[in-house]
């Protein structure tokens, strides 16, 4: 199964200066330090009983091979990788920014919403169907009205070696 998440973020939250930054009770961010092919431990400020992680791969260079987080052992804490397609390694090491929230709809410090989708596929290549989409621009994903939304997502496991994003 791969557990797929969404944000949906009305404004862009702070830069990550320090490693972890609690915002509230039920929301941080985190920058992981030279995150490579290699699982690293993050260890998280806040306790949540349903976390939902979105991270993303600050690429140093043009010059270097984009890469997909992945995450896995959610939990008091996450670990995190970067990959490329095929379950490549040849990455270069970066710093990852993570947002982590509670599950649930908020409106402090911004208006967001942060839920998980449970998912058994993915479409790929020419290979795709209804039945492996879901609508997650209403409810009970959607619960609140946005003027200008942006959407972001992570895939939470690590159940299949190839990424997806």
């Amino acid at each position: 199964m791969i557990n797929r998440i969404f944000f949906l973020i009305l404004l862009g939250l702070v830069s990550q200066t320090t490693n972890a930054f609690p915002i509230t009770s039920y929301l941080e961010m985190v920058k992981v330090s030279a995150v490579g092919y290699a699982w690293k431990t993050v260890p998280l400020s806040n306790t949540y009983t349903n976390p939902v992680i979105a991270c993303t791969y600050n690429l140093p260079d043009i010059a270097n091979n984009e890469a997909a987080v992945r995450v896995q052992q959610v939990g008091t804490g996450f670990e995190v990788l970067v990959q490329r397609p095929l379950d490549s390694n040849a990455v270069t090491a970066s710093d990852v920014y993570c947002t982590v929230s509670e599950a649930g709809s908020y409106t402090y410090p911004i208006k967001y919403e942060a839920h998980t989708v449970d998912s058994n596929g993915t479409n790929y290549g020419s290979d795709w169907s209804v039945a492996q989409m879901v609508n997650v621009s209403a409810p009970p994903f959607k619960t609140q009205n946005y003027d200008k939304p942006v959407v972001t997502g992570q895939v939470m496991s690590f159940n299949n070696a190839n990424f997806s994003v």
